[in-house]
């Protein structure tokens, strides 16, 4: 059992930085593609997948990091998220 808990641990240790990466990737297609999706517009909103993309890759990096938490990765990574978040949800 230890050893599939360290196996889990190295694989999401390894993980959250490209997690990070593709959540940053798929916010700025969205607003360079989407204009509207951020505040309120009459713009169409952008396509489900994309913003499904986005959420999914926040969550897998938040969870990612706090399995790993005691690694630099993790740290990195939530570190990371949270300066993100801090501009992304500056209006």
């Amino acid at each position: 059992m230890l050893r599939i808990f360290s196996t889990v641990r190295k694989f999401a240790k390894w993980s959250v930085i490209p997690a990070f990466i593709s959540l940053v990737i798929a916010h700025e297609f969205i607003i360079n593609n989407y204009p509207g999706a951020i505040g309120y517009s009459l713009a169409p909103p952008p396509p489900y997948w994309i913003l499904l993309w986005r959420n999914t890759s926040l969550f897998f990096a938040v969870l990612a990091g706090l399995i790993a938490l005691p690694s630099w990765q993790s740290f990195l990574g939530l570190t990371a998220i949270v300066i993100f978040l801090s501009f992304a949800l500056r209006f």
